[in-house]
């Protein structure tokens, strides 16, 4: 294995050529780094990692209630607003 040896200078200048401008866009991971590889798994054995689950996302309705503590389905009386489920 090669190893490089920078001065701080150089290796902020040769850093900063990785950094895009404002508004750039760029893919950050692809090939065998993607999220949807198929080889997902033969590349977390190999890292001896294990897969973390994807957390399943609240709904709209749900999300309300958590982080506003609101029931968007219940009017200002507390009866079911018409034509909501739940």
């Amino acid at each position: 294995m090669l190893t490089t040896h920078y001065l701080l200078v150089d290796f902020v200048d040769a850093l900063a050529d990785h950094v895009l401008d404002r508004y750039q866009h760029a893919m950050r991971y692809f090939g065998l780094l993607a999220p949807s590889a198929k080889r997902a798994a033969v590349i977390f054995a190999l890292l001896e990692q294990i897969r973390r689950p994807h957390l399943q996302r609240l709904g709209w309705a749900n999300s309300l209630r958590k982080y506003f503590r609101v029931d968007p389905l219940v009017d200002s009386h507390g009866n079911p607003c018409a034509g909501s489920v739940g």
